[in-house]
């Protein structure tokens, strides 16, 4: 193999593995989005805030793009077409540690120490 050839295939699987390991959520979704979400909203006034979905069910939306590698997760749960649930966490592929950003649920709203961080950039 030439040393271009191996300069290119670093670069490749580089940009490859860069993309996977997105550690921020889709730009769409911010501080004030979150924060405006309430229990027993419908599946449309969710989408109206955080926009679609990148995966969904009957009982969730998934607005996390596909990593390889971990990244940030943000998962709204429904009963009955309403929101009873939205959580939001960081994952690492090499470790089980993985730290809450958020919860709405039942028992309330909890912001963790990354909260600020990653849906609040620059404020």
């Amino acid at each position: 193999m030439s040393k271009h050839s191996r300069y290119f295939c670093l670069l490749l699987i580089t940009t490859m593995l860069g993309g996977a390991c997105v550690s921020r959520p889709p730009e769409s979704i911010n501080c004030d989005k979150i924060r405006a979400l309430a229990l027993g909203m419908s599946k449309e006034q969710v989408v109206v805030l955080l926009g679609q979905p990148s995966e969904a069910t009957e009982k969730w939306f998934e607005y996390s793009p596909m990593r390889i590698f971990g990244g940030i997760y943000l998962t709204a749960e429904f009963r009955d077409e309403r929101l009873v649930r939205v959580s939001s966490h960081k994952r690492y592929t090499w470790s089980d540690f993985n730290p809450t950003i958020f919860v709405l649920d039942k028992d309330g709203f909890f912001e963790g120490g990354l909260f600020l961080n990653i849906y609040c950039p620059g404020k």
